[in-house]
């Protein structure tokens, strides 16, 4: 898992730094051959962020209908549509989390039920933990009615 996982983030780190997002890490997306070397495919989501042309912008303007839905941050789910990078690295961190246990860990059935399970596991998301959630077009559907804890890391470690 350590082997794997060190590839992974090694190959988002050097998609990044050209300043590419891939929009769709999961892990089937993930080619691991008989020496064990991981390669990342399927790019037909991947975009450019700001490029060489204009390198100071890190996050912009997209649809937040990206990236399957198991693998999708709570800021999509939340409507959000200026990203960046950043939302690689939560799919890897689900892709951690499915080694551990051997499937998705966070699946729902459609966009709401899946932003509840996030919220259940890693706790539902406040303007006092996470400035400025309350500006996501979805935060006053998805988060005002019920409160989650964080139970995220004693999931993962029972």
């Amino acid at each position: 898992m350590k082997s794997l996982m060190m590839q992974l983030l090694r190959g988002l780190d050097c998609l990044h730094s050209q300043n590419i997002v891939h929009r769709d890490i999961k892990a089937s997306n993930l080619l691991i051959n008989n020496r064990g070397q991981l390669k990342l495919a399927d790019f037909g989501l991947a975009r450019i962020l700001g490029g060489p042309s204009n390198p100071s912008i890190d996050h912009r303007v997209f649809t937040n209908r990206v990236i399957t839905l198991g693998y999708r941050p709570p800021e999509l789910l939340l409507g959000g549509t200026i990203y960046g990078t950043e939302v690689d690295i939560w799919s890897a961190g689900c892709i951690l989390a499915e080694m551990f246990i051997g499937k998705t860990y966070f699946r729902g059935e459609d966009e709401i039920a899946q932003a509840q399970i996030v919220f259940k596991k890693c706790g539902t998301p406040t303007p006092e933990d996470w400035p400025g959630v309350e500006n996501y077009p979805w935060y006053n559907v998805l988060c005002t009615t019920e409160r989650h804890p964080r139970v995220l890391v004693e999931d993962l470690t029972k």
